[in-house]
């Protein structure tokens, strides 16, 4: 379920701001930089609101109004969280206002930042970025359904 929406912010990612190396999903990387693998940096890893909170939105489409969390971080020696700050400028306004797509499918609403803190490891200074949407899920959808438009709401009610 959420592999679309993670590919949606990677593909994001590599088409807006090229200066990320790395990509991935988050697991406390920061945490656990004696244990993890060689990574190139900047890096950028995505996490998803837990839980994720569905409401039907008719024909089998599902939405959720979330926040997606940006964890970028760069290698830095110094004491000041210069790089970090312009890093996390650059992706925000290459972000900013941006939808998720699955091909020409708009998978969410636009992403708006909500949220931004600093943090400092050793060596790494992360800033994490929160960006509010609303994921449409349509994986269930009966095939001869082309189209829904996100702005549109569906529901299934009867008076």
């Amino acid at each position: 379920m959420y592999i679309p929406f993670y590919n949606a912010t990677e593909t994001l990612f590599k088409t807006h701001f090229k200066p990320v190396k790395t990509i991935d999903y988050w697991n406390n990387q920061f945490d656990q930089t004696e244990k993890a693998k060689a990574v190139k940096y900047p890096a950028a890893y995505v996490e998803f609101e837990n839980p994720i909170n569905w409401t039907d939105a008719g024909n089998q489409v599902q939405q959720a109004d979330t926040v997606i969390y940006i964890h970028l971080g760069v290698m830095d020696l110094s004491d000041k969280p210069t790089k970090i700050m312009e890093l996390a400028q650059g992706a925000f306004k290459a972000i900013q206002g941006k939808t998720l797509t699955e091909g020409s499918i708009h998978i969410s609403g636009k992403l708006t930042r909500n949220h931004t803190s600093l943090n400092s490891y050793e060596q790494i200074k992360e800033m994490v970025i929160g960006f509010k949407c609303t994921l449409y899920d349509y994986s269930n959808c009966p095939d001869n359904l082309t189209e829904v438009s996100p702005s549109l709401r569906i529901t299934t009610e009867r008076k």
